[in-house]
């Protein structure tokens, strides 16, 4: 069949961005983008049907590009992580996966919606401050953190307790507690009562190990936690 004024054109299905009938033999065309690499059929439809694509001849093969990340929204979320946030770029692939400021993000919380948009929903973090989003993908390799449209803001909240284990310990002190809630961060200052602990480990975003200081009285005492973000409410001890 002759191309034809009209002629419309499919990559794996996909409308060519822009199609010109140059001949009866010749078409040019633009190619859409797609979330997949590899070789895609090429098919051109008219008023007289549409080409056989049954041979080698419309075989169109698609390279990894190198993945960008331009924009982020929303770009700013707390500490304790689970903010949806679209990711806006190019090159992206069905294969990619996503880190937050070093962070993987799991698979099943990043969404390839199409080649410019990945939706995330991202992790929590001990730090506070700006994290390049960045994007993987096989053959196209990692997106550039060059640019400032990556960046996202981890913003301190009021951390929480919820348990602590031990609840008891000697007067003497040197007791390690673990502690686990929410919105833990580097720098987080721990009191049994008054007394600040002993030590402090941040061992992830919900858990903290601390170390009892010696007290000369025997009774509950409130543990808390005070970050950037504010003081938890005290849980006793």
């Amino acid at each position: 069949r002759s191309f034809v004024n009209g002629a419309t054109v499919k990559f794996d299905g996909l409308a060519a961005i822009a199609a010109t009938v140059v001949s009866a033999t010749s078409l040019t065309v633009v190619s859409p983008s797609i979330t997949s690499a590899g070789v895609v059929d090429v098919q051109v439809i008219t008023s007289g049907g549409s080409s056989d694509t049954s041979g080698s001849g419309d075989n169109f093969t698609y390279t990894a590009p190198v993945p960008t990340v331009t924009s982020l929204s929303p770009s700013t979320g707390p500490v304790t992580g689970g903010t949806t946030v679209t990711v806006t770029g190019t090159g992206f692939l069905s294969n990619a996966t996503v880190t937050v400021g070093g962070t993987a993000v799991p698979g099943a919380n990043v969404t390839v919606n199409s080649a410019t948009s990945i939706t995330i929903v991202t992790p929590a973090t001990v730090t506070t401050g700006v994290a390049n989003v960045q994007v993987t993908t096989t053959g196209g390799g990692v997106s550039s953190t060059a640019g400032t449209g990556d960046d996202f803001t981890y913003t301190a909240t009021v951390p929480t307790i919820t348990v602590l284990n031990p609840a008891t310990g000697p007067t003497t002190g040197g007791t390690s507690v673990v502690i686990t809630g929410t919105g833990f961060i580097t720098g987080a200052v721990v009191k049994f009562g008054s007394l600040t602990a002993s030590s402090v480990t941040i061992n992830s975003p919900t858990q903290i190990t601390a170390v009892s200081p010696a007290t000369t009285a025997t009774g509950t005492v409130n543990v808390s936690v005070t970050t950037s973000g504010g003081a938890s409410t005290p849980a006793g001890m």
